[in-house]
């Protein structure tokens, strides 16, 4: 069932990238290899997504790839993800002008 890839975390983590341990539910589906996403319940701007390493019993390890926002939190749910994606390219800062508006009067 989904619920087996969905936990939740009352441990005070600070945001940030290497290793993090969270206590949590205990028969979960999680497998080393594995790719999470922890987000704070409060505001999911403050994440971290990474690979499971370890998962027994209600001890869950993370090396933690990705993050987001700043702080530490102890309000946080983990769910299965996939792989990071590629990088795409790098924005300008304007958007492109792919349309040209034309006005039709009659």
């Amino acid at each position: 069932p989904a619920g087996n890839f969905r936990a939740t975390s009352a441990t005070g983590t600070p945001i940030g990238a290497g290793p993090r341990t969270f206590s949590t539910q205990s028969g979960k589906g999680f497998v080393a290899g594995d790719f999470v996403t922890i987000f704070s319940d409060a505001d999911n701007g403050n994440f971290m997504g990474g690979q499971v390493t370890a998962y027994g019993g209600t001890s869950l390890s993370v090396d933690v790839t990705t993050t987001g926002g700043s702080g530490t939190f102890a309000d946080w749910t983990i769910r299965i993800s996939g792989p990071p994606g590629p990088a795409g390219p790098a924005r300008c800062g304007r958007f492109p002008r792919i349309f040209r508006v034309v006005v039709l009067r009659a």
